[in-house]
């Protein structure tokens, strides 16, 4: 089904058109380009055809030493656990070969019109107001960017998934009539290491002739000393045009040099003029040093990218059930003669050895299982040799594992940059682009928090609403709708924050009504008080008889035998 040895190309399956005859969507039908590309897999299917492992039988165990070792170098090449991830990438990718089609049907006039009036006027012509070229077609076509760490399988899931399609269709009739023509559904190629976007060109004819095999557009089109982006792109898209190519798949982007290609504003106008103005999709594949694509003069690339343009992030695996799904099905390909079950403690420990890599994950436990073969003995897998593999096998990735383990960011970009966005303001990245971002791994709750940030104003004035609405004044609503998004750091659902929002709003009004019912009280009357009565020896009740009596206070007490003569101690 698939040749990989053809260089940097991947080579698919050829096939003769079988147009369908069940489309459901109104705007692709009688569309040949459309209707002979196969019908969408269901999920099921998906899984099942990029399950891949290697054929396994428990008996393997008692095999010799070395041809044991051999099976164990097969996990490598022959392993794929497909994970929801997948089922995205195949979704966007169906879409958007589809879609691009969409606004180059071969039976439409203004279609063939381009190739009268000619690519490179019709680039200088740009859309008019309507989102039409020079020629009158409207392209439909989307860019997908799949950026993030090396060994996350980014390469080999696209790859996996463009197989399950015919990568060229040949036509001979359509409807009746004479209909000619290959169709180029996909094509995938690398960024050269001579990193200038005229290589990149280069590689394209070349892939083109390669795949196509009746074709000579690297000869055409290499000596041409043209390096205007215009030229370029017109040429590309020419030929784009000429082979119905359904999807460019450009991998390794992050070789593009800044300096040869003239800037990363050049790049994305490059990939901008085939997607926007000839419809070709593209679906861009890369590390974190990508990034630098996008993340300078934000202002200028924004206004260039597509509306239709999806950034997908993969970054390191959690560990949580995916991560599960992952080791348990790798773990199930084991050599050992004592059968070691995955627990919890084995799969805690696989984790922090290989932070959520896929690769290095592969790779540890292959290299885990030849170890203990080698060793000896009852050759079981334990923490302890997982933790003594992973010193010596991942002794240069030990420092940057380290730094994930203490979320340690401080290190030089040059040194982290394949490990991890190379600038370190996600946030505001993610806060300032308008398109569509995906994201998968750890950066997903770096990605959530930055959404709910680039929304605070909006939420705020709907946290304010919904207070008044329950009846609290616009000063006390504007006080709390702030305490409840800051107490949440911006982290919660509106739900949730709205929900602590009507607890505080009762907790107000409960106050409000206390208040109330203490001010609606009836004001007692004041009221003379009642003095205590006096015991009649008591010095206050001698004093004020000895008062009303018209005596002193000295002769009252003297008569009550409180004051005695001066001679009665002597």
């Amino acid at each position: 089904m698939a040749d990989h040895t053809a260089g940097a190309f991947l080579r698919g399956y050829t096939c003769t058109a079988d147009y369908r005859k069940d489309e459901v969507v109104e705007e692709y039908k009688n569309n040949p380009l459309i209707e002979a590309f196969p019908k969408r897999l269901s999920k099921s299917e998906l899984m099942e055809r990029l399950f891949r492992t290697p054929y396994y039988n428990s008996d393997h165990r008692n095999l010799e030493l070395e041809d044991r070792l051999e099976l164990i170098d097969q996990i490598y090449d022959e392993f794929m656990q497909p994970l929801p991830v997948h089922i995205d990438l195949h979704r966007a990718i169906y879409s958007m070969i589809r879609r691009g089609y969409k606004g180059r049907n071969p039976q439409s006039p203004s279609y063939t019109r381009q190739f009268a009036i000619g690519h490179e006027k019709i680039l200088k012509a740009g859309l008019d107001g309507n989102g039409r070229n020079l020629a009158g077609v409207s392209p439909t076509a989307s860019t997908f960017s799949l950026v993030g760490l090396s060994g996350m399988g980014k390469t080999k899931s696209v790859e996996n998934i463009l197989l399950q399609y015919p990568q060229v269709i040949s036509h001979e009739t359509y409807k009746g009539e004479p209909f000619i023509r290959s169709q180029l559904v996909w094509l995938k190629i690398e960024c050269p290491s001579s990193k200038s976007l005229k290589s990149l060109c280069n590689n394209f004819y070349m892939g083109i002739d390669r795949i196509m095999g009746n074709t000579n557009y690297y000869a055409q089109y290499s000596r041409t000393r043209e390096d205007t982006i215009d030229k370029l792109s017109a040429q590309m898209s020419h030929v784009a045009s000429l082979v119905n190519l359904g999807v460019l798949v450009i991998d390794e982007i992050q070789r593009v040099n800044k300096g040869a290609s003239g800037g990363e504003n050049r790049m994305i106008e490059f990939i901008t003029e085939l997607t926007n103005t000839f419809g070709v999709p593209i679906i861009i594949i890369g590390t974190f040093k990508a990034m630098y694509l996008y993340k300078k003069s934000m202002a200028n690339i924004r206004r260039a990218i597509p509306v239709t343009y999806m950034e997908h992030i993969i970054d390191r695996m959690e560990n949580d059930a995916q991560w599960g799904l992952f080791l348990g099905s790798l773990w199930n390909l084991q050599y050992t003669k004592t059968e070691t079950i995955l627990t919890k403690e084995l799969s805690e420990t696989m984790y922090h050895e290989t932070q959520g890599v896929l690769d290095i994950t592969v790779k540890l436990y292959m290299h885990i299982q030849s170890h203990a073969i080698i060793k000896g003995g009852n050759e079981q897998i334990t923490p302890a040799i997982i933790r003594e593999v992973a010193r010596k096998s991942l002794q240069l990735l030990q420092p940057l594992f380290d730094r994930f383990r203490r979320g340690d960011t401080t290190a030089a970009e040059e040194e982290f940059e394949d490990l991890k966005p190379k600038w370190l303001e996600l946030n505001d990245y993610i806060k300032k682009v308008d398109y569509r971002v995906e994201i998968a791994g750890i950066l997903a709750s770096e990605h959530k928090r930055a959404l709910q940030q680039k929304d605070e104003q909006q939420i705020i004035k709907k946290l304010f609403n919904h207070a008044k609405q329950n009846g609290l004044d616009p000063l006390i609503a504007e006080q709390a709708a702030n305490s409840v998004y800051q107490a949440s750091q911006g982290m919660d659902n509106l739900d949730e924050m709205i929900e602590l929002m009507n607890k505080q709003a009762n907790e107000y009004r409960v106050t409000l009504e206390q208040k109330n019912i203490i001010l609606s009280l009836p004001k007692q009357k004041n009221t003379k008080k009642i003095k205590p009565l006096l015991h009649p020896k008591d010095i206050r009740s001698i004093v004020l008889h000895g008062e009303e009596a018209g005596k002193t206070i000295a002769e009252a007490l003297k008569e009550s035998g409180y004051i005695k003569e001066y001679d009665e101690f002597l």
